[in-house]
């Protein structure tokens, strides 16, 4: 059975590779759901990212492969085979684990509906995997405004979502509307999952991913971005006890030049080993140090390229098992 929960001791988990990622020909899909945030298409450079990214983004996953092994989690990696059309760095936006359920989900960006494959092996030994529904080609689902106007880049015409816009907690479930999920997406998350609750979250500000905005450390404490959310009470009744740490801003580690980052709090997107332990990016001092406050340890790592590739270390990793007991 897959997790259930973001916090539970990791057991068994995927960690992604960096090979051959590249930024495709931007067609309507990625225009607007990938880089809805930069205005002059000029500025989203094309093609393979640069040698060194990859050659660094590779070693700063084998740190984090070195670190989990330690904390006494089997790794497995995805296939370096398989050449994406996108990325095969950021495994949690094309694959949903739960339960007994393994999902590819309709995603929103097309040139990405493939970059599953690269771990599709790894999760068919555990059971029979779900491929959903595609739309290929239909830019009708796509709302141009998004370029001009607060609003979001879907319209509610099929259900699309990336699963990085999913919290796990236990049977309730957390499903974030932004530029890369809709609601007809929950809708049909609801129907493959009748007998669990999946709440929506539609009142604040829209970003790409619910990481960004929300992140359950253990059962009762969240990690809250401030400049989303201003109070729990924008969150699901079922959140309102929950106690909250606001999480600072980022230390800016920067981009390869030329490339541009769909996030600025970054900081956010860091791996649960455990109710105790955290994996963040080696810079981001001032939310370990709140962490602290809560007897969370952060184990700080490099990940150099989080921002250029898009993928921090709870992206590019994708936790098959977790245990409710913490040695």
């Amino acid at each position: 059975m897959f997790s259930t929960n973001e916090w539970d001791k990791l057991q068994t988990v995927i960690v992604s590779r960096a090979d051959d990622s590249t930024v495709p020909f931007i067609e309507p899909s990625l225009r607007l759901v990938q880089y809805a945030h930069v205005k002059n298409l000029k500025d989203i450079k094309q093609g393979p990212y640069p040698k060194q990214v990859i050659d660094e983004a590779n070693e700063d996953l084998e740190t984090l492969v070195a670190l989990l092994h330690r904390e006494g989690c089997s790794v497995y990696r995805s296939d370096p085979v398989w050449k994406p059309k996108f990325t095969n760095f950021c495994p949690r936006d094309v694959m949903f684990l739960y339960e007994n359920l393994a999902l590819v989900p309709p995603l929103p960006v097309q040139c990405r509906r493939e970059d599953y494959l690269s771990i599709l092996g790894l999760v068919s030994n555990e059971g029979e995997v779900t491929i959903s529904p595609t739309l290929q080609g239909s830019y009708h689902v796509y709302n141009s405004q998004v370029l001009t106007e607060n609003t979001l880049a879907l319209h509610n015409r099929f259900p699309l979502f990336d699963a990085s816009n999913i919290l796990k907690a236990n049977d309730d479930l957390y499903y974030l509307l932004s530029n890369s999920s809709n609601l007809e997406g929950s809708f049909y998350l609801n129907n493959l999952l009748p007998n669990k609750r999946v709440h929506v979250i539609n009142n604040i500000k829209t970003d790409l991913h619910i990481h960004n905005t929300i992140v359950f450390l253990r059962e009762g404490l969240m990690l809250l971005n401030p400049k989303h959310i201003t109070s729990k009470e924008q969150l699901p009744s079922t959140l309102h006890s929950w106690d909250v740490i606001w999480c600072p801003d980022p230390v800016d580690i920067g981009s390869y030049p030329g490339y541009v980052s769909y996030t600025e709090q970054f900081n956010m997107d860091l791996l649960v080993v455990n109710p105790n332990l955290v994996v963040l990016e080696e810079n981001q001092i001032p939310l370990a140090q709140e962490l602290a406050k809560y007897n969370i340890e952060s184990a700080l790592l490099p990940m150099r390229h989080a921002k250029t590739l898009n993928g921090g270390f709870r992206t590019v990793t994708l936790d098959l098992h977790r245990s409710s007991e913490v040695s």
